[in-house]
């Protein structure tokens, strides 16, 4: 007990203060550029394969509005490192152009927020 609240009820009171933060930010973006996203807007996506320090093929797309490896890469990386696999090699034979798409506005919105999507793919955590 923290404070006469049990410690599962404030872990989750917690989680939706983050997650009502999120949708408030996501809200804002949307009334800022209301109209103002390209219906079909074209981004690039990077296939990519890594291995997974248990041996295991972690596949997903890195989607994003500059068609530049490097900066996919990078992006890779940096998912990468939040799922606890640093250690993967990423370089341009694990992370390769495939192809430009239109894409949804929600994906739209995370890369106008991150700079990047990951579409996960297989062999990545939920």
């Amino acid at each position: 007990m923290l404070h006469g609240l049990p410690i599962p009820y404030l872990v989750n009171h917690q989680q939706q203060l983050n997650h009502n933060k999120k949708d408030k930010i996501l809200k804002k973006i949307k009334n800022k550029y209301s109209g103002k996203f390209m219906k079909n807007m074209d981004s690039h996506v990077f296939d990519t394969y890594v291995k997974a320090k248990d041996g295991r093929t972690i596949h997903f797309d890195v989607i994003t509005d500059k068609n530049d490896t490097e900066k996919a890469i990078s992006f890779a990386k940096e998912w990468l490192k939040s799922i606890g696999e640093e250690s993967a090699k990423v370089t341009t034979e694990e992370c390769k152009f495939c192809h430009t798409q239109s894409i949804p506005e929600e994906i739209e919105i995370e890369i106008m927020t991150n700079g990047y999507f990951i579409s996960k793919m297989e062999g990545c955590p939920e």
